[in-house]
C-alpha cells in the first residue's frame, strides 16, 4: 500500500468581524426614530436639569483630575477643561447611566461637558452636602403618642419588702 501523506491541519478559517461586534453597528429606521424622539421628548435644557439634580461632583477633586484648562477671555471663569483618558470615559459612562435609552451620544457629552464647567466654575449645586443644606426645610415631628410624663416615675426602693 502507498504511504499517504499527510495532510496539514488548518484551523477553521475566522468569521469576519461584523461592524457591530466592533461598536460600529448602524442604526436601524426605528432606533433613529426612537432617538430622535427621545432627544426631542429631552432637551438640552432637560438633561442639564437631570444632571444637576441627580449628579454630584465634589469641585475639589474634580479639579484635581483636570490635565488642562483654559480661562475664558474675561478672566474669571473656566472655558475648556481636559481629562486624562481614563477620567474622561469615567465621566462619560456616569453620564450615560443618568440618560435615558437612546439619548444621542454627542449631545449627552456636550451637555455633560456644560455640567462639568458649571461644576469647575463653582454654579450651581456641586456636591451633595451643598444640596442637602439648600433642600426643604427640617420638620419637627410630633409624636402621635401625644405628650410624654414631665418626669420619670422614681425607681423602685431597694430592699423593701424583700423578705
Amino acid at each position: 500500500m502507498p504511504a499517504i501523506a499527510a495532510s496539514p491541519v488548518l484551523p477553521p478559517p475566522c468569521a469576519p468581524i461584523s461592524n457591530h461586534a466592533q461598536g460600529w453597528a448602524q442604526p436601524s429606521v426605528a432606533q433613529e426614530d426612537t432617538s430622535a424622539s427621545v432627544a426631542t421628548n429631552y432637551s438640552v435644557f432637560n438633561m442639564l436639569n437631570l444632571f444637576r439634580a441627580h449628579w454630584f461632583l465634589n469641585r475639589d477633586h474634580l479639579l484635581s483630575l483636570v490635565v488642562f484648562a483654559q480661562k475664558a477671555d474675561n478672566g474669571n471663569n473656566i472655558s475648556w477643561v481636559e481629562f486624562a483618558p481614563q477620567t474622561h470615559s469615567h465621566l462619560v459612562r456616569q453620564a450615560i447611566t443618568l440618560a435615558p435609552a437612546l439619548y444621542p451620544l454627542a449631545l449627552l457629552k456636550r451637555v455633560m461637558f456644560t455640567f462639568l464647567l458649571e461644576v469647575v466654575n463653582d454654579q450651581g449645586p456641586s456636591t451633595l452636602a451643598s444640596f442637602v443644606k439648600t433642600s426643604a426645610p427640617c420638620r419637627h415631628h410630633v409624636s402621635l403618642a401625644g405628650p410624654g410624663p414631665s418626669t420619670l416615675p422614681p425607681p423602685p426602693s431597694q430592699g423593701v419588702g424583700l423578705v
